[in-house]
């Protein structure tokens, strides 16, 4: 996958920090550590770079919490996405680096998720459709970004309505 730096973040910023409130206790000094990215960030003096596929906090932060990260680029293709989404959705990270976000809904979710991409910034209830053919609903938030070469991309969360992500509706 590569690497996205995102600059400017600052619409971004208040998910970093919804984030760090699910993180567990020991990855304290990890918080701290991305706490004095965003302070740099918001002065001006840092580009952050927002792929989840990293060896610091941040990377750590996108695999700690149980909800779904991802990043699509303007068309929708996904460009990067945490260990969570294939062990929601069920299939190899493989197999969804050759997915469009839209192959992983149905009818009228397939269009709200198309018309979120469109517009950026959403919130959208959608279910999650796994490789096993069971949806899983789920509340998708994003924001729009742009990467260092100046492209549109839509970073967010989704989070399962259910108890846990096993629990799967027919």
């Amino acid at each position: 996958m590569r690497s996205i730096v995102v600059r400017p973040l600052l619409d971004a910023v208040p998910t970093v920090k919804l984030l760090a409130l699910v993180i567990p206790s020991d990855t304290g000094g990890a918080i701290a550590r991305l706490t004095a990215k965003i302070e740099r960030f918001e002065a001006g003096a840092d580009a952050v770079d927002f792929s989840s596929d990293r060896d610091d906090e941040l990377g750590a932060l996108a695999d700690a919490i149980d909800d779904v990260f991802y990043v699509l680029d303007a068309e929708g293709n996904r460009q990067d996405w945490n260990e969570r989404l294939p062990e929601r959705a069920g299939y190899s990270n493989e197999r969804i680096e050759s997915m469009h976000a839209l192959d992983f809904y149905e009818g009228p979710d397939g269009g709200s998720i198309q018309a979120a991409i469109e517009t950026g910034s959403t919130r959208v209830d959608a279910a999650l459709r796994t490789a096993d053919g069971d949806l899983v609903p789920h509340e998708f938030t994003a924001v729009a970004l742009r990467d260092s070469d100046g492209d549109a991309l839509l970073a967010g969360i989704g989070r399962s309505w259910l108890p846990t992500a096993r629990n799967h509706v027919r």
